[in-house]
């Protein structure tokens, strides 16, 4: 479809859904900031709020980065399963366009509503938080874990292997030499693992919390896979937000450990030391993704980008098998 300006795409997904019955009930459209994969917007009506999303075929990063915008679909299926695991802890959705490639849901906002993200740059994390958002994602994970669950709108491997598989693990590897042996073999690891389903993106960017819940959004690459990429993921940012600040770095540790411990009393899908192991191999690899890979964290300078390889390296070489000694380490070598 040939590419239009937001606002006549947003007023044709509208349209498409029956949200709306004429553009002219669209009174606003405001483009939402903070992600490199989509087109994401605000949108009023004469009626409500809603937010609406478009995935982008590039990523807005200097690198080359391209990625199927079939990925729209599976991350709408992802929320909509979610609401009916987690209900109140997701947006509601009111529906995919085929012919826009788009789709709508719920704008989540006003004053008792904040970004994760922003908060930890803010102040120390609010513990209950780390535990819901451990919660969260573990009650997901553990329904989605059961022979009985229905796969087929889910096999996105193509999706995953764009989004995180290349960009984050055998990119890295392909800047470290020495090291790209290891990432190869994660690299296919993550490419056969078939488990549970995968959000993909378990950052504080992608949790919104109002009045005290977290809401989890953005699993634009959702696929069945590997759940210890999700788990390590999101450790992954209490590192590197404790590298940017390090006079937080004692809380962010103790989130960090409640929000796994929280997480790790829904695995029933494999051997709990299994999937320990893996996290913890995980987790220096996707620190050092986020300094070299090409999706760079904005936040940390060259020294404290220099911090995370002189801490994570030598765990990617030697890893220790268990999650919570490696977090020990990560976080004890921040000054």
């Amino acid at each position: 479809m040939p590419d239009k300006n937001l606002s006549e795409r947003v007023s044709e997904l509208l349209l498409d859904l029956g949200l709306i019955t004429t553009k002219k009930q669209v009174k606003s459209v405001e483009a939402l900031t903070g992600g490199v994969a989509s087109d994401v917007a605000l949108v009023r009506t004469d009626q409500k709020k809603y937010c609406v999303k478009f995935a982008l075929s590039k990523m807005r990063v200097k690198a080359d980065w391209f990625a199927p915008i079939s990925r729209n679909l599976s991350e709408y299926e992802w929320l909509k399963i979610a609401e009916i695991i987690i209900p109140g802890n997701t947006p509601e959705m009111y529906g995919f366009s085929e012919k826009t490639g788009g789709f709508a849901m719920a704008y989540v906002g006003g004053d008792d509503c904040f970004v994760w993200k922003e908060r930890l740059f803010q102040a120390p994390p609010d513990i209950s938080i780390a535990e819901k958002v451990g919660k969260t994602f573990g009650k997901v994970q553990s329904y989605t874990g059961e022979r009985s669950f229905n796969t087929s709108p889910f096999e996105n491997k193509d999706v995953f292997f764009h989004m995180r598989t290349e960009p984050y693990i055998l990119f890295t590897g392909s800047n470290h030499p020495e090291l790209k042996p290891i990432f190869d073999e994660v690299a296919q690891s993550l490419t056969d693992a078939n488990k549970t389903l995968v959000h993909g993106d378990v950052s504080p960017k992608n949790i919104l919390v109002k009045a005290g819940e977290p809401i989890l959004i953005d699993a634009e690459c959702a696929t069945m896979g590997d759940p210890a990429f999700d788990v390590a993921f999101c450790l992954n940012h209490f590192f590197l937000k404790a590298v940017f600040s390090p006079h937080f770095k004692v809380a962010l540790e103790k989130a960090a450990n409640s929000f796994f411990a929280n997480y790790y009393e829904f695995v029933h899908w494999e051997d709990h030391r299994e999937f320990n192991n893996r996290v913890a191999k995980l987790l220096p690899m996707l620190g050092l993704a986020r300094v070299d890979g090409k999706s760079p964290v904005e936040y940390l300078d060259k020294e404290q980008q220099q911090r995370v390889r002189t801490i994570v390296i030598p765990l990617i070489k030697k890893p220790i098998n268990n999650i919570q000694q490696v977090l020990n380490v990560q976080f004890s070598g921040i000054n």
